[in-house]
């Protein structure tokens, strides 16, 4: 994980500068231009994931079945409880998020409720607690913002570039030119550091997988889970009652951390 948090940083770092380089643009300037943008997408990444998931908060008592197995999980993780949601999609998932363990949302899909079994419901809840446990919600987010502001400067140079070029100018055409070099460095960088933030999210998945068969002691039901969401070999009867106290749910994510089919 350190060597990919510092690829990703160290690159992200070095074509920052070489940019702010070319363009005669104070490094100082853009170093705080990209930590506000960070920032802010630390701030409204949650409200964003909770207004387009559509969210349904369960109250205390709504779901004890699932309030009692959280309550056991996080007692034994020594975390505090987090806020439980509902997803009213029939798409088996299961996904945390938040600014901090005070705060963090622990969503589930209704298809994963009445997919899953008892047991495997426990191995993927103690799997999203292990991203709270080891705040991979926080560190995802920051670290993918520079990919994304990467993919911005590519797009933004790339298109200011071509525009300049229509001129017939020389010294347009000069400054087109520099801007498409720019446009084609900065999307390399976004590939690289792309790259690179997806493989620490693959190596954070793995230790929340570990951390839920530690928890559990039963690596064989995040296992049997992780089977059915991805090639939906179980399907649970409509009136399962592991669903009974959610099912009248109206309505309908980033790592934040997702468990979707044939991610995990």
């Amino acid at each position: 994980m350190g060597t990919s948090i510092f690829i990703a940083a160290f690159i992200f770092a070095f074509f920052l500068s070489a940019i702010m380089f070319v363009l005669q643009f104070s490094l100082l300037y853009s170093i705080i231009g990209t930590a506000l943008f960070i920032l802010i997408q630390y701030l409204i990444g949650p409200i964003i994931v909770s207004s387009t998931t559509r969210l349904h908060y369960l109250k205390p008592g709504e779901n004890p079945w699932l309030e009692s197995l959280v309550k056991e999980l996080v007692e034994k993780s020594s975390l505090p409880i987090p806020k439980l949601a509902i997803v009213p999609s029939k798409t088996p998932n299961a996904f945390v998020f938040g600014r901090t363990a005070k705060d963090a949302t622990l969503a589930l899909h209704e298809g994963l409720l009445t997919t899953l079994n008892a047991e495997e419901i426990r191995g993927v809840v103690a799997h999203e607690l292990g991203h709270i446990k080891h705040k991979d919600y926080i560190v995802m987010t920051v670290l993918s913002a520079l990919p994304l502001i990467a993919y911005i400067i590519a797009q933004a140079t790339l298109r200011a570039g071509a525009l300049s070029s229509r001129y017939r100018r020389k010294r347009d055409g000069n400054a087109g030119a520099a801007l498409v070099i720019i446009g084609v460095i900065s999307f390399v960088v976004y590939i690289i550091s792309f790259v690179s933030v997806m493989r620490l999210s693959r190596l954070r998945e793995h230790y929340a997988d570990a951390y839920s068969a530690y928890l559990t002691g039963s690596p064989k039901s995040l296992k049997s889970a992780l089977a059915k969401i991805t090639y939906g070999l179980s399907i649970a009867p409509e009136n399962s009652p592991i669903l009974h106290h959610s099912d009248s749910v109206n309505g309908q994510t980033l790592y934040s951390s997702k468990l979707r089919s044939g991610q995990q």
